[in-house]
């Protein structure tokens, strides 16, 4: 008995440790599934950008286009981006608003969809953590 919990214990202090490290990996991108890994580390490569929406709301951001740049992605093959959030949920938006596309930096270092265009912010989507290229 003593035995198994202490190979459980082990195995909890292991699986915390890869999972620590994995937050502080940088961005990377899956090539078989054209998947997009998002982390914090991924602002210290590209411009951030004041955003603007309305008349109350202001984000510190990265554009999507800069993001898939720095990836070298071939967009000409691309015809959705499907943001995924850290619960699950998701949105296809299709590749031609690719322009209008931002990812805000949340103070919990979590990312959130930002579609300036959007009057109503329906399609916004908070808690980013990665990008399916379909």
């Amino acid at each position: 008995m003593k035995l198994t919990l202490t190979i459980l214990v082990v195995a909890l202090i292991a699986i915390a440790i890869l999972l620590a490290y994995r937050a502080g990996q940088e961005p990377e991108v899956v090539e078989d599934s054209q998947t997009i890994h998002l982390s914090r580390a991924i602002t210290e490569k590209l411009e951030i950008v004041p955003l603007s929406v309305g008349n109350d709301k202001s984000y510190e951001a990265v554009r999507v286009q800069d993001v898939c740049d720095l990836f070298e992605i071939d967009m000409s093959q691309i015809t959705l981006l499907d943001f995924v959030s850290g619960d699950g949920m998701n949105i296809q938006i299709p590749i031609e608003e690719l322009p209008d596309l931002f990812l805000a930096i949340n103070e919990d270092d979590t990312f959130r969809l930002v579609i300036p265009t959007d009057e109503f912010h329906q399609r916004w989507l908070k808690n980013i953590n990665k990008i399916v290229l379909q």
